[in-house]
């Protein structure tokens, strides 16, 4: 069965409980009751009591077992897990090569498109608008809302809202924690570059990242998003000398073709019927830190793999 789970740090020092209140002022009470009589993990170490004190910069994790799926989703199937759905909000987990919205016809199918052909083939009265979204090539959690009203409220608290992602990077980056700002404009085809032109109109580019594990050619670092730019993360990846494996558009060694090595696996976003936080996580794959080229083993033509009839 899987696990709903909700993290985060210690604001300061206290008792779980209070902690949790603080840092979802907005959510029901009967909700947070419910993290706390499920699984509560400090540091990764489980605890008895949501009264125990923690200290400020604590790793706080909650668990419900149970999870109770809509009658939709069990209606549905789809070729990606869903990790979070009400009749207001979706939250999936995005494959590497599809996209995450509909675009040109010849640019491949998408997460988006999959969903609403899904529920016109179970003749649910839906469709989905995409909240967010993630690099073709990049895989991860995205959100989704029904309709666009939700989409909008959702938005007004997107700067507010928390989006990590882990990357397995080339190299070892030369501090441990740090903040990248630069300005970012478009270069050819497509891509982006750290503008060095005082002239150029770049826009201000912000992440936040700090190191989780050094191996001996590679570090796994977790990078947050502070603005939302086109291929940001990559970027800023090959602007600290630190390409993110696999990402050969910005910098990596190509000797291997590889699944780009950057997931979206944590993502906390507003939810404007419960006034409150909805939170997901996700583990990386067993293979994220390992570099076999058997372990390379992602859909590449997303629409044979949809004709096939497998899919949907």
């Amino acid at each position: 069965m899987e696990q709903s789970k909700l993290t985060f740090e210690a604001a300061a020092d206290g008792k779980i409980a209070d902690l949790l209140k603080q840092e979802y002022p907005h959510m029901a009470v009967s909700q947070r009751k419910k993290w706390l009589s499920g699984d509560i993990y400090i540091n990764q170490k489980q605890v008895r009591s949501a009264g125990q004190v923690v200290k400020k910069g604590d790793l706080i994790e909650f668990g419900q077992k149970k999870i109770v799926k809509s009658d939709v989703v069990k209606q549905m199937k789809l070729p990606f897990k869903v990790h979070y759905h009400d009749d207001t909000l979706m939250i999936i987990h995005k494959p590497a090569g599809l996209l995450t919205a509909m675009q040109k016809a010849k640019e491949g199918i998408s997460c988006e498109e999959v969903i609403n052909q899904a529920f016109a083939k179970n003749n649910i009265k839906k469709r989905v608008n995409v909240i967010h979204r993630l690099d073709r090539e990049v895989e991860g959690l995205v959100a989704f809302a029904f309709n666009r009203k939700d989409r909008e409220a959702v938005m007004e608290y997107w700067p507010s809202s928390d989006k990590r992602y882990l990357a397995l990077v080339e190299g070892h980056i030369k501090n441990e924690s740090g903040e990248i700002v630069t300005e970012l404009v478009e270069g050819q085809r497509g891509t982006m570059k750290v503008s060095k032109n005082k002239k150029e109109e770049g826009k201000t580019a912000i992440t936040s990242y700090r190191l989780l594990e050094r191996f001996e050619s590679h570090d796994l670092v977790e990078l947050s998003l502070v603005t939302g730019r086109k291929n940001q993360l990559r970027v800023h990846m090959q602007y600290l000398g630190t390409p993110i494996v696999g990402d050969y558009k910005y910098g990596a060694d190509d000797t291997y073709e590889r699944q780009i090595r950057l997931l979206a696996y944590q993502l906390k976003i507003w939810h404007p019927k419960k006034s409150g936080w909805v939170s997901v996580n996700i583990e990386p794959p067993k293979w994220f830190t390992r570099l076999n080229p058997e372990d390379e083993k992602y859909k590449k033509n997303w629409t044979k793999f949809f004709k096939s009839g497998k899919a949907i």
